[in-house]
């Protein structure tokens, strides 16, 4: 096994390094100490060096349904974490996520949905492909990255055939008689219960032998087992049976006990295993899924890799989200309370009907996220909505004001400099003699708009109140110059977002040291009017009001105001409609007489209808999303329909 070679592509500072000197409270090299799930190494040191690859595996979905917004916080709150890791601290994470479309549920199901003339099997590819499209649509409504590896069950047959087989040989799992392949963990007896001390197993196996049966799926209640917490790593089914299965290859010289190892499916703890083992090698960085996957499924996954690859730690970190509770109880779809992540954030199944709304619904969600500790159960309902939509809020009012006042003083600019136009020789030479600036050379005044006034600055919610957070700023200092006032702030901010991210990526921490620089920022502006400052404040007010946006992009928000999200605007208006529909037409066309030549089996077409859906695709993924941020979308009816997404046509003009 080859772990992934990645070439050194990154040779800036990292992030924390860029603005402010090197923050370093545990004096590590890259001024951070993680708390890890395993117990006993509370300050484990799992970031590689700067700039080097981190190998980071994630559970991902059983696509027989849609995720709901417990899947929803722990793919957000992981996504903050990756955007940390590679935007703050500089190194390149090598993310791979496991897609189960071979599973119990997911047979259950294909029994109902199953169509004439199609067999179990192309069923259940066609429901997980289903899902699977619809799950990573949900991601990207919520502005989460999609992992650079997606790493299918189906997929990967031959590689968990080929772990199974060397655990066999090794004597770590063992055959039963009903043909089914189950770990032996009595050979992992002293480890067993490292991720979660109260499941370790005493010296007859029954300790935990009733809890541990609880919590272990239909599929690893085999028959034969040598003992109860003993579980299925491959699973016996017979070719008649109404099931999805594959052969077991077994090579030549193989025992006896693997040759009665026939015709079966995939146990659920092996195949993270497998594929992991496949992409990255023997060693991994970072593992992560939700709090109820560390038992039995996690602790599962570490001995067979463990045992697998002969070492120990196989991960050196491992990270858990706590579970989404409504009315005290955790959200899921056996509870009949969930709420599907498309629902909520008001996604029809015609498209997007108020794209920016769904973007701010999607940070409202992000911002609950951050808000709490990724490790903790937190309670989610509609006070919980508004608590963090009323800081979002808070935040991008700020920034809102700014881009206002930018793009009303720049119409007046560009008049003003017009009349002035004759005149600026004249107040230049004067200037010159009265050593003076000229009028006509400081940075114009921001005009607010009638009606606004500043909001209440101690208004911050009970979670975040904290005497820290509500000290009060002079509003007129005297002895400093209020430039470098700002830039002190500023610093500051960044020295608690330093603090925050080293103790675990605590980002209730980073939230509070946010929305005290916001709150900084709306006392310096009711002091002192926008419309009253000086080039100098203004200039500095701006790099402040940036630094603050900027961080924001960093954790992942889309719907972050701006002059730049104006001019997003402006370029998406400046495309012509009639240019974007011609070239949708076109596409469309293509795509109906690849059909037809599909459907056409007199003449060999393969190949060439292929090349026209090619075509057809390149134009919609390449050109249009890639460079004018178009989205395209095919309908039953052999029709498309297209929209234009502005938040990515503003990272576009960035």
């Amino acid at each position: 096994m080859h772990r992934v070679r990645v070439p050194r592509l990154w040779h800036r500072k990292p992030y924390h390094l860029t603005l402010v000197r090197r923050f370093s409270p545990t004096n590590t090299p890259l001024g951070t100490s993680a708390a890890s799930t395993l117990p006993g190494e509370r300050r484990l040191q799992w970031l590689p060096a700067l700039g080097e690859p981190l190998y980071w595996y994630q559970c991902g979905p059983t696509v027989y349904d849609d995720a709901h917004l417990g899947h929803a916080r722990t793919y957000v709150t992981f996504d903050m974490v990756r955007r940390v890791i590679r935007e703050w601290y500089r190194c390149l994470p090598i993310t791979a996520m496991s897609v189960t479309d071979v599973d119990d549920k997911i047979i259950e199901r294909a029994r109902q949905q199953r169509l004439p003339n199609e067999s179990i099997g192309q069923t259940c590819s066609r429901i997980a492909a289903i899902f699977e499209k619809r799950f990573f649509e949900d991601l990207d409504l919520l502005g989460v990255l999609r992992p650079l590896h997606i790493l299918r069950v189906s997929e990967h047959i031959p590689v968990i055939c080929a772990f199974t087989r060397r655990l066999l040989d090794t004597e770590y799992a063992y055959v039963t008689t009903s043909g089914d392949v189950c770990f032996d963990t009595s050979r992992v007896q002293s480890r067993y219960g490292v991720l979660d001390a109260s499941r370790a197993l005493d010296a007859s196996h029954a300790g935990t032998a009733t809890e541990t049966a609880a919590n272990t799926p239909a599929a690893d209640n085999v028959p034969g087992k040598r003992h109860p917490a003993d579980f299925a790593l491959w699973k016996a089914v017979s070719a008649t049976d109404e099931e999805p299965g594959w052969p077991f290859y077994v090579p030549d010289g193989a025992n006896d006990d693997q040759k009665r190892i026939g015709y079966g499916r995939p146990g659920w703890h092996i195949e993270c295993s497998a594929m992991c083992a496949h992409v990255f090698g023997t060693h991994l960085d970072l593992h992560s899924g939700g709090m109820d996957l560390r038992f039995p499924h996690h602790e599962n996954e570490l001995h067979l890799s463990e045992c697998y690859h002969r070492v120990r730690p196989w991960c050196r970190k491992w990270m858990h989200t706590g579970t989404l509770l409504i009315r005290g109880e955790k959200m899921a779809k056996s509870r009949g309370n969930s709420r599907r992540i498309r629902d909520y954030l008001g996604w029809s199944e015609q498209g997007p009907n108020d794209l920016m709304r769904i973007r701010r619904e999607a940070d409202v969600f992000r911002m609950f996220c951050a808000m709490h500790r990724h490790s903790t159960p937190v309670e989610f309902g509609d006070t919980q909505r508004l608590q963090a939509a009323r800081i979002w809020d808070r935040l991008t009012g700020w920034l809102a004001r700014i881009a206002n006042a930018a793009r009303s003083q720049s119409r007046k600019e560009s008049s003003r400099a017009r009349s002035v136009a004759g005149q600026e020789s004249i107040a230049t030479a004067d200037a010159s003699i009265e050593g003076d600036i000229p009028s006509t050379h400081r940075q114009p005044s921001f005009a607010v708009a009638s009606g606004e006034h500043v909001a209440d600055v101690d208004a911050v919610p009970d979670v975040f109140s904290s005497s820290h957070t509500q000290a009060a700023i002079p509003r007129n200092p005297t002895g400093r110059k209020v430039p470098a006032q700002l830039a002190e702030w500023s610093q500051r901010c960044h020295r608690a977002l330093a603090e925050a991210f080293a103790d675990d990526l605590d980002f209730p921490r980073a939230v509070r040291a946010l929305i005290e620089f916001t709150n900084q920022l709306y006392r310096f502006e009711s002091g002192r009017r926008l419309d009253r400052m000086d080039a100098v404040e203004h200039n500095a007010v701006l790099v402040a009001s940036e630094y603050l946006a900027s961080i924001l992009r960093l954790l992942g928000f889309q719907s972050i105001p701006g002059v730049s999200s104006a001019n997003a605007q402006a370029s998406a208006s400046r495309v012509p409609t009639a240019f974007i529909a011609a070239l949708v037409d076109f596409r469309m066309r293509i795509r109906n007489l690849a059909k037809q030549l599909r459907q056409d089996t007199a003449q060999p077409t393969q190949k060439a209808t292929e090349a026209l859906y090619g075509l057809s695709d390149m134009l919609r993924d390449d050109i249009l999303f890639r460079l004018g941020a178009i989205h395209i979308e095919d309908r039953k009816d052999n029709a498309s329909r297209w929209w234009i997404d502005p938040v990515r046509a503003d990272d576009n003009d960035r």
